[in-house]
């Protein structure tokens, strides 16, 4: 049986929604996941995050690199897969980075398959 929940995430002046389906989190357009959600998340002890990474700097209305890096920290998915990411955001350099952080998080691409 799949249990959705949707949540509205912030994303510069407006909001956006994003959404968990039993162990697997949609996480996108949105500049911050709030503290009551990021804690719900650790929680569910995901098996699959996909989450926002739009730049390498600071950004208003997306996740960029360190803070999407802090989130995956904290909420300790068994996988991470940044998305939603710039033609500004060197791919090579996000994968290398991503494998020195840790096993389970990755840069995502078009096309990609993924299965739980």
């Amino acid at each position: 049986e799949l249990t959705f929940k949707f949540f509205y995430l912030p994303h510069g002046h407006g909001k956006t929604m994003g959404f968990m389906c039993n162990k697997f989190a949609y996480i996108i357009d949105c500049h911050e996941i709030p503290n009551q959600l990021l804690a719900e998340l650790r929680e569910a002890k995901l098996e699959l995050l996909l989450l926002d990474c739009v730049l390498e700097s600071t950004h208003k209305t997306h996740l960029w690199k360190e803070r999407a890096f802090e989130y995956d920290d904290f909420i300790q998915a068994r996988s991470t897969g940044l998305i939603h990411i710039s033609n500004k955001l060197d791919h090579d350099i996000l994968e290398h980075d991503c494998k020195q952080r840790r096993q389970g998080l990755f840069v995502t691409y078009d096309q990609l398959q993924l299965t739980l």
